[in-house]
């Protein structure tokens, strides 16, 4: 699940902001949709990225948003008042734990 603060974030924003935390720039895929559905469906896409089905791709490379409207409808406090500063926090303590390595 993405949580967020009150901003909706599209996952194409979401690694922008992860990727910026990380010192990386984004990927730069900009491809027409049905390119990528018709290419797909490809004996040479599933020997390539078999595991990569079209539906996973289209979520990742189109306009999905998240929103926490349902989750502060509970009454959940968010412990960070971003999802840049909760990015941050995360990032940072993978690097301390060693889960990621800087270059």
């Amino acid at each position: 699940y993405h949580i967020s603060d009150e901003s909706p974030y599209s996952c194409a924003e979401l690694i922008k902001i992860i990727c910026t935390q990380l010192d990386r720039k984004p990927p730069l895929i900009n491809l027409p949709r049905s390119i990528v559905k018709f290419a797909s469906r490809s004996f040479i896409w599933k020997l390539l990225f078999r595991d990569i089905s079209a539906e996973l791709l289209d979520y990742f490379l189109y306009n999905q948003t998240y929103s926490n409207e349902k989750l502060r409808s509970t009454g959940y406090q968010f412990e960070y008042p971003s999802v840049v500063e909760g990015l941050k926090s995360t990032i940072s303590e993978y690097y301390k734990s060693g889960l990621l390595k800087k270059d």
